[in-house]
């Protein structure tokens, strides 16, 4: 049966919370059934053989089965379109939503492919380049912070980080008081906790 490879790959991402791990298995099938299909259409076409001087026309049969055979090749591109797309979407949306310019363990190890990996690596460089070009950070939040200073609750030790009134040790446990700006990026990334969301 025709195109159901590429169906189970977008019923495997329609479950799946974020991305499901790459299937890499499904997406050699699929390309494995664009090939076959290519290759019955070129061979039943007329004129589309070695033979270009014999030119002769279709019985309507053959007729319905190249509508058929084309009409699955097409889907098929199309499921591998929306697949590769989809989490290409995904991985875009997680560098804009958590600001994050490493991709988290998990996702790096268990759920991307090695040109995943490339692509999130690029499109960071991009994204931080123009950044840079702009002198804006435009991953921040665009909603004006109702307080300057917040008091964050820190997750994961987090090491030395430099702030304007000087270094400040975020060891996990403790409480500190500090600028928004300051851990904007440590509370998009999951390492401390805005104390006041709790409530």
């Amino acid at each position: 049966n025709y195109c159901m490879r590429g169906r189970e790959l977008l019923i495997d991402l329609k479950r799946s919370d974020w991305l499901p791990a790459y299937d890499e298995e499904g997406i050699r099938v699929l390309i494995k059934e664009v090939e076959e299909l290519t290759k019955i259409l070129h061979g039943m076409i007329p004129g589309d053989d070695e033979n270009k001087g014999s030119k002769r026309s279709l019985s309507n049969s053959e007729i319905v089965q190249v509508q058929y055979l084309g009409n699955c090749l097409k889907r098929n591109y199309r499921y591998l379109h929306s697949y590769l797309e989809h989490r290409q979407g995904k991985i875009r949306e997680l560098r804009w939503d958590t600001g994050t310019q490493v991709l988290p363990e998990k996702i790096r190890n268990d759920t991307l492919s090695s040109k995943e990996k490339d692509y999130f690596s690029a499109y960071n460089d991009l994204l931080t380049e123009y950044n840079s070009m702009v002198g804006l950070d435009l991953t921040a939040s665009i909603e004006p912070p109702k307080e300057l200073s917040i008091e964050v609750r820190v997750l994961q030790n987090c090491g030395i980080i430099m702030t304007d009134s000087g270094s400040v040790n975020l060891s996990k446990g403790t409480v500190s008081y500090l600028k928004r700006t300051e851990v904007e990026q440590l509370i998009k990334e999951g390492l401390v906790e805005h104390v006041d969301d709790q409530f």
